[in-house]
């Protein structure tokens, strides 16, 4: 009876432990996805290699202009930003 009573017990550890794992890599799937859609608070290591396995199909973009320079509009005073409409009734 106690041979029983300690398979029972082992074998419900053993399951215990599983179903953390488990848990845990989906709360660490769910948390890197968030990230990605977040900024990349991550960790910056799974970034770069996120970045890297993806280097190919993304296009990175830098702009090296001081931040008074990228405040300006690019515009022309004669093209405008937008259009004026007129409603109509």
């Amino acid at each position: 009876m106690i041979i029983l009573f300690k398979f029972l017990l082992l074998i419900f550890i053993a399951v215990l432990i599983t179903g953390a794992l488990i848990a845990f890599r989906i709360y660490r799937s769910f948390r890197n996805i968030t990230d990605r859609f977040k900024g990349g608070n991550g960790s910056q290591t799974a970034r770069q290699g996120y970045d890297q396995r993806n280097s190919n199909t993304k296009e990175h973009v830098v702009d090296h202009r001081n931040p008074h320079t990228a405040k300006q509009k690019i515009f022309k005073d004669e093209e405008g930003e937008y259009v004026d409409y007129e409603e109509v009734k």
